[in-house]
């Protein structure tokens, strides 16, 4: 801990304090998040693939964990060859950084050096989520076990800031706008990811009306967003100023499947 500054040192006893928090409603005890990678400079990518005109995603099979629609990189090279791979035989790839990641309980996975600059709202929901996903895992069950992780990881998330710093402490009301905030977002996709659903399963619709009437969906986002109230109205411009296709939709529909 002689490296590490008095904030981040702070950090590693919020994280404790989370995991016993975690413990006390009920989560599996586990030894994540006891170490620290302190030499760790690796990027973890998370890439997910698609067709251009359906939301069945690229799966891939693991003992124990089951098939899953994504795969983790910590090689940069490893993720940029299958990228690639999977671009020329048609698909949509969406490709994002992973601040953490877990192995289900079977290693103890370490708490990498970025995380102590997060929020203690973040803070708190990756190491809960993490901690629900050892709790439970249903193999091939991916959408069931990522979007009840991310429900239950927020909800105690909330019930520990609320409990370990007031519920009139500046730290919990910023989290309650950012799960409003959150929670509209969510409606926007959701809402995108049925229309364009619609236009790929019409039957009677070509193959060029269909990407016609996707790149139009696809393009309404931003205006989509800047109809709703956020708290936050540049955050979510700024996000769906990005760029959106198949595959990045399907992966937001699988953390947050029947939300």
């Amino acid at each position: 801990e002689g490296e590490l500054n008095d904030f981040q040192r702070a950090q590693l006893l919020e994280i404790r304090d989370i995991k016993a928090f975690g413990e006390e409603i009920g989560l599996k005890p586990t030894q994540n998040y006891d170490t620290v990678a302190k030499d760790w400079n690796r990027t973890n990518w998370i890439l997910s693939a698609c067709p251009p005109l359906s939301f069945q995603p690229k799966t891939w099979w693991f003992p124990i964990v089951g098939e899953v629609p994504y795969l983790g990189f910590f090689n940069r090279k490893g993720a940029d060859r299958l990228q690639g791979k999977l671009e020329s035989q048609g698909y949509e790839v969406y490709r994002r950084v992973a601040g953490a990641y877990s192995t289900l309980g079977w290693f103890r996975d370490p708490i990498l050096l970025p995380m102590l600059e997060w929020d203690t709202c973040q803070l708190a929901d990756t190491v809960l989520h993490e901690m629900v996903h050892s709790t439970l895992w249903i193999p091939g069950s991916v959408k069931f076990n990522e979007s009840f992780a991310n429900f239950v990881g927020e909800e105690a998330a909330f019930r520990y800031l609320r409990n370990r710093y007031g519920a009139d402490a500046p730290v919990y009301l910023d989290a309650i706008q950012r799960k409003e905030d959150s929670d509209q977002w969510r409606t926007v996709l959701v809402e995108l990811y049925a229309d364009l659903d619609e236009v790929y399963k019409n039957r009677t619709f070509s193959k060029a009306e269909k990407q016609s009437r996707k790149a139009a969906l696809l393009s309404s986002l931003r205006k989509r967003v800047a109809g709703v109230e956020f708290h936050d109205t540049a955050r979510f411009l700024k996000m769906a100023t990005g760029t959106w296709n198949n595959a990045r939709i399907m992966q937001y529909r699988t953390y947050n499947h029947n939300r």
